[in-house]
């Protein structure tokens, strides 16, 4: 079974043996259920769960940032737009500091909205495609742990093994 890890986790969050995986009552289980339908735990909380219940990473969460078209008609994502164009003057005037939002740039984190929606209405540039966040994907495969004799037939049945 493969799903984002909000809908892995609400899966899981349906089966009375997860309350036991995750060493939590079953009234603790539905309040579970109840904020993961509401999107209230952050990926760091949903990573900790799916990994007690044995579950794959298939590919981690990934931010695309936004798409930035300046006056000119050149094309940036917002990082490099805001690396490009944040100046010092820029930070004084709007009372921020310069070296902790270049840090921040560099670390490859993103610049608040309020702050990049100035710099761009001041270099009169545009956002062309908002910021989008892919979810994580993840994987569930049990693994049988009995495996009879017409199972194992069965297999290699399939895999086609003399």
């Amino acid at each position: 079974m493969i799903g984002t890890a909000s809908e892995m986790l609400l899966f899981f969050a349906y089966r009375k043996e997860t309350a036991a995986i995750l060493g939590v009552t079953l009234e603790r289980l539905r309040g579970i259920r109840t904020r993961v339908s509401n999107h209230n735990y952050s990926e760091e909380a949903l990573v900790e769960m799916l990994e007690k219940l044995e579950c794959k990473c298939i590919r981690p969460k990934y931010i695309l940032p936004a798409v930035v078209k300046d006056k000119e008609g050149r094309i940036f994502t917002e990082q490099t737009f805001a690396r490009t164009f944040f100046t010092q003057e820029f930070a004084e005037k709007w009372g921020v500091n310069y070296n902790r939002i270049m840090a921040t740039l560099k670390r490859g984190m993103y610049m608040n909205k309020p702050l990049l929606k100035h710099l761009l209405r001041s270099k009169r540039a545009w956002i062309i495609e908002d910021r989008v966040e892919l979810d994580s994907v993840w994987s569930y495969e049990p693994i049988e742990t009995v495996m009879s004799d017409a199972k194992i037939v069965d297999v290699r049945r399939m895999l086609q093994i003399p």
